[in-house]
């Protein structure tokens, strides 16, 4: 009988991106995205068109994998938040948004579970779309935090690879070589033999 464990997720931890060449699907540095977030997402869709013979449905065509993104975050830096959404950085601080086209972006999250597990998610394609931008008056002067809420459509690279997720207790994982590359470069896992 198969080990089961329930998903009891105790924090979201860091999350990193890296810019996605959507023609050479190269990625450049590994950058910190966030490391103080409040609740991350992603909701997979796809697809399917049935195909129709001899007067009846022969076979399901599937469409492409997507994924729709929210978060919460406390804070984003100006120079990530430009970077991660097409926008541009002022000579008196800030961020300039003229509507430009957010680029390609791979997500890398890391979440902690119960007995000290941890699970890693790699998104490797998609762009974020939206970035909440909203204040709350403070209620019986109590000070309340403002959490940044954004969210993005993540799809397929051409190969077909649209996310990966692995637990530190899955077998085959390797600990030590995991933590010389996560969160420096973006980690493309191959298929294991037969």
């Amino acid at each position: 009988m198969a080990n089961t464990s329930f998903n009891i997720v105790d924090g979201v931890g860091k999350i990193y991106y890296a810019l996605l060449d959507p023609k050479t699907e190269e990625y450049q540095a590994v950058k910190l995205f966030s490391d103080m977030v409040i609740e991350f997402g992603m909701t997979p869709a796809q697809e399917s068109k049935p195909v129709h013979g001899s007067n009846r449905e022969i076979t399901q065509l599937k469409g492409l994998l997507t994924g729709a993104v929210t978060m919460t975050i406390q804070s984003i830096a100006s120079d990530v938040k430009a970077e991660c959404f097409g926008l541009e950085v002022a000579n008196e601080g800030g961020t300039i948004d003229k509507g430009a086209t957010p680029p390609y972006i791979a997500l890398m999250v890391e979440k902690s579970l119960d007995h000290g597990e941890m699970e890693y998610l790699t998104l490797y394609r998609g762009q974020l779309t939206n970035i909440g931008d909203k204040a709350k008056t403070k209620e019986n002067s109590t000070p309340e935090a403002q959490p940044i809420e954004i969210s993005g459509n993540y799809s397929q690279l051409s190969d077909g690879l649209f996310k990966w997720a692995v637990r530190s207790t899955d077998t085959g994982f390797n600990s030590e070589t995991f933590a010389t590359n996560w969160g420096k470069k973006v980690i493309k896992p191959t298929k294991k033999s037969q």
